[in-house]
């Protein structure tokens, strides 16, 4: 997905992730919070071993408070760069999957994503580097505090740096 906009639907209680596909076609994804529980402390793994600049990564052995600050300072940084835009568009006949499988896939500059429906009759990918998935990651969280679920799965670093406030739910361009 080229685009996406990530808001959190009351009535489903479910994230909707309306995304637009590199040929400018809309796709909206539902996420069950079930879902998202396992996505997440993946997402959380790759930035806190690969989405740092180097200079600013940490041995095992430092001290979390001081790995806390630095993802922090990163987790900041990429917010500094979030730019707001329209929400992405969709219509009635716009595809609509849940999601019931995610195949994850690293490398040291990116996370691959492919969200597939039961049957796999729809497949979505998505690339984010470690800029754009702390984009997202922001967004998603805000959305998921504001759907008044658990909180206890988001990092410290990422609670006190994307969430106290400022940006809505819109879309990350990549």
């Amino acid at each position: 997905m080229a685009r996406l906009t990530t808001r959190y639907s009351s009535t489903e209680d479910r994230m909707r992730v309306a995304g637009e596909l590199p040929g400018g076609q809309p796709v909206v994804l539902w996420m069950t919070q079930r879902l998202l529980l396992r996505l997440l402390p993946r997402m959380f793994w790759w930035l806190e071993s690969h989405g740092t600049p180097a200079a600013l990564r940490v041995e095992s052995a430092a001290p979390a408070l001081y790995a806390d600050a630095v993802q922090g300072f990163a987790q900041q940084a990429a917010l500094q760069e979030l730019v707001s835009q329209s929400p992405v568009h969709t219509q009635a006949e716009t595809p609509q999957a849940l999601v019931e499988s995610v195949s994850v896939g690293q490398s040291a500059a990116h996370m691959h994503f492919v969200f597939s429906n039961a049957g796999q009759s729809l497949q979505v990918g998505m690339v984010l580097d470690a800029q754009l998935l702390r984009q997202w990651l922001s967004i998603l969280g805000r959305q998921w505090r504001d759907a008044q679920w658990p909180m206890d799965v988001w990092p410290l670093w990422l609670q006190d740096t994307a969430f106290p406030g400022g940006y809505d739910a819109q879309g990350v361009t990549h």
